[in-house]
């Protein structure tokens, strides 16, 4: 479909005079037959005939990565595969600084929901009535609205439910160490309390602190965690005296029982990984009671409107979602940001360069390696950056066709050297818009 058939309103993609592609919003129509775009994620303003501005028909919910069951790796397991839809979303976002909130926790426990609720929506991510799982693998949702309070855009992570009875605890280490390495806010999503045979399900947390290469501090290399606990109808207590959310956390992660008893010792050793992961600061805890009283209602609550759920459910998810998306602190959790990797901020190219070497080192049998995979990242995006640098440089150098220049621009010799350095500021422009870092720059 063609500029042409484009409205103020419409969600576009287009094409730069530096041949980069870009997505935006139609803002007016000229009757020239250009469009005036306003560019997602900078918000800067373009005005493109309509000949360099196209509908934008992709799909905001995508499959990020898979099970391919017909490829087997050498351990017997089948491989991950990243899909390309989800590569397509993430590339078309170009450098666009991304935060990513992932949720992960036992299948069937209403992970779905709370994502589609914390972007002010009924629907997005798939949700179903029955027991059978909704969520295969990792699935990523991008609204153009949602904005973290730092500016990224921020993208929505579901993810295959742990311990469902047709996957293993070797697949869920999988997905879960995939979702930590994505994302910048991981929410952990635990049903009724936080009591040992939670503990004891998410056992796997160890095995993912041994899938993982990392220099360093181990918490350096990973987000902040929110334990999400649902509906929860007990009050927190200690000894009898009433505690916070929080406080009943740090509770639940103390080691517990005698010294040598193996049944507690698999058990802190969870704790340990947890509290070793997620450092004091970098985890928080809240509770959301159920959403609707009535069986019916329970199975319906991912169809019913606000005004159909329980007014104490929508209350606190309203300040939950002010918390991580507002940036408020209005119940002492800690805030969703933009990406960072290593210190440098990730923009969404940069996470679909970080999935693939992810998955690759996965199916290969490697620990994923958090400076390895940024490192490779880096040189794939800056090597692309460094091409469109040079084309860059070569438009603003160019003749237009059919126009001879008059004689003194190609005998001047001043003229000539700054029209090769506003050229060569062009380029350079191009090349740290779409890098990752600098440590390319001198020899782009």
């Amino acid at each position: 479909m063609n500029g042409s058939a484009l409205a103020v309103g419409d969600r576009a993609r287009f094409r730069l005079p530096d041949k980069s592609v870009h997505r935006g919003v139609v803002t007016a129509i000229h009757g020239d037959g250009t469009y005036a775009l306003e560019e997602e994620g900078s918000g800067a303003a373009h005005r493109l005939p309509g000949a360099k501005v196209k509908r934008d028909d992709t799909p905001t919910v995508v499959r990020l990565i898979t099970q391919d069951e017909n490829e087997v790796g050498d351990d017997g397991e089948a491989l991950l595969r990243v899909e390309e839809e989800g590569l397509q979303l993430l590339e078309s976002l170009n450098e666009t600084r991304v935060a990513v909130c992932s949720v992960a926790g036992m299948y069937r426990t209403g992970k779905s929901f709370f994502l589609n609720r914390l972007a002010g929506s009924e629907g997005g991510f798939g949700v179903g009535e029955t027991t059978e799982p909704c969520t295969r693998g990792v699935w990523l949702w991008h609204r153009p609205d949602l904005k973290t309070s730092d500016g990224a855009t921020l993208l929505l992570m579901d993810t295959e439910g742990l311990a469902s009875a047709d996957q293993d605890e070797t697949y869920d280490a999988k997905v879960f160490a995939l979702a930590l390495l994505l994302s910048s806010y991981f929410v952990l999503n635990v049903v009724g309390v936080i009591d040992d045979s939670t503990i004891e399900r998410l056992h796997l947390v160890t095995e993912v602190t041994k899938r993982i290469a990392t220099e360093g501090s181990v918490e350096d290399h990973f987000p902040p965690l929110l334990v999400l606990v649902r509906d929860f109808a007990l009050t927190p207590t200690r000894d009898g005296v009433a505690i916070s959310d929080q406080e009943y956390l740090e509770d639940a992660l103390r080691d517990r029982g005698t010294p040598g008893q193996k049944r507690h010792e698999r058990r802190n050793e969870t704790r340990q990984a947890l509290r070793r992961l997620f450092p004091r600061g970098r985890r928080s805890c809240t509770t959301l009671v159920r959403p609707a009283l009535d069986e019916a209602s329970l199975r319906r609550a991912h169809a019913l409107k606000d005004e159909e759920l329980r007014e104490e459910f929508v209350a606190k998810l309203k300040l939950l979602r002010s918390s991580l998306v507002d940036g408020r602190d209005e119940i002492g959790v800690t805030t969703i940001r933009g990406k960072s990797v290593l210190g440098a901020p990730c923009s969404a190219s940069a996470l679909a360069a970080l999935a693939r070497h992810h998955v690759d080192a996965i199916n290969n049998g490697a620990a994923p390696s958090i400076r390895g995979a940024w490192d490779a990242a880096s040189r794939e995006l800056n090597a692309r950056a460094s091409q469109q640098a040079l084309e860059a440089f070569e438009d603003n150098l160019a003749i237009p066709e059919g126009e001879l220049p008059e004689p003194p621009v190609l005998s001047d010799a001043l003229s000539a050297d700054a029209a090769c350095r506003d050229a060569c500021d062009a380029a350079l422009r191009v090349f740290d818009t779409r890098s990752c870092d600098d440590s390319d720059r001198a020899e782009a």
